[in-house]
């Protein structure tokens, strides 16, 4: 699967599982691949994923919207664009090919561990 896209999610404050599901209901079609790193979390579907408001406030509450999603958004693989409604994840097009492998997880799964994303040979 290539062009993989998405964020790292902070996994401080127990609302990742929250924030899967209100992304998985945002892209119902896509193959959303969730790899837990221990402190992080990635969640990365191919060529486009997306993050709207009234999802995330329907599986979190009215209180958290696109701005506490952005506060747990510790890295992202592509380009990250925001609107007042909606956060979309696309592929970065200076990285010819995109992103390929959620990676290998390689360490101690207690938060030691580190995840490479691999690019694809050009």
């Amino acid at each position: 699967m290539g062009n993989l896209v998405g964020p790292a999610l902070s996994a401080a404050g127990g609302r990742v599982d929250l924030v899967v599901s209100a992304i998985r209901d945002d892209n119902p079609a896509a193959p959303v691949q969730v790899v837990d790193c221990g402190s992080h979390v990635y969640v990365l579907a191919p060529r486009c994923l997306l993050a709207t408001e009234r999802s995330l406030r329907w599986h979190l509450g009215p209180r958290f919207g696109l701005c506490a999603l952005e506060a747990i958004v510790v890295s992202s693989v592509g380009l990250m664009r925001r609107t007042a409604e909606a956060i979309t994840w696309a592929p970065d097009p200076a990285i010819p090919g995109g992103w390929t492998d959620p990676g290998e997880v390689v360490g101690d799964p207690t938060g030691t561990t580190s995840t490479s994303l691999r690019s694809a040979s050009v």
